[in-house]
């Protein structure tokens, strides 16, 4: 194999990041078992969440059924309000189930967390291609030849390739 033709491309997805976001959020223990709700529904469940079968689309109270323990935290959203124009409602209240017609989903901390997430991958990798808010391509060719030009890979990795 021509390593110094080939390109090394990294497909990387920030799975569950609503529930993370939420956990840090509302500085609740990230082992706990969290979903970041939207109307009713599960929009992203944590790792601990998913142990008991809850996943995404999941009603609320069928996820509550599997884990009685589980948090359920309404993502941040924004009121429509005919005279005051758009209001945004930050708030800690797990139980805040907003009304569809009325409150839509707002995901300006969410894309904060993850331009965050980014700007720690941008230094590490010299290309980067963002798709969504939790998906990104990355071109990790320069930092494989890197390792396969490395001593340390060929003592450790020695025979694999």
């Amino acid at each position: 194999m021509d390593f110094e033709s080939s390109r090394v491309y990294v497909f990387l997805h920030l799975d569950a990041i609503y529930a993370q976001v939420e956990s840090k959020r509302l500085g609740i223990n990230p082992n706990a078992p969290l979903i970041a709700a939207k109307w009713g529904h599960c929009l992203s469940a944590n790792n601990s969440a998913k142990a008991f079968g809850i996943t995404r689309g999941m009603h609320v109270d069928q996820a509550k059924e599997l884990c009685p323990s589980l948090v359920v935290s309404h993502v941040d959203s924004i009121m429509n309000y005919e005279k005051n124009g758009f209001q945004h409602e930050k708030t800690k209240d797990k139980a805040l189930d907003p009304i569809r017609k009325t409150q839509f989903m707002a995901v300006e901390y969410y894309r904060g967390e993850c331009n965050r997430i980014l700007s720690v991958l941008r230094l590490n990798c010299v290309t980067l291609e963002k798709i969504s808010m939790d998906e990104f391509y990355l071109d990790i060719t320069y930092e494989s030849l890197n390792l396969l030009r490395s001593k340390h890979y060929e003592k450790k990795w020695k025979g694999i390739i």
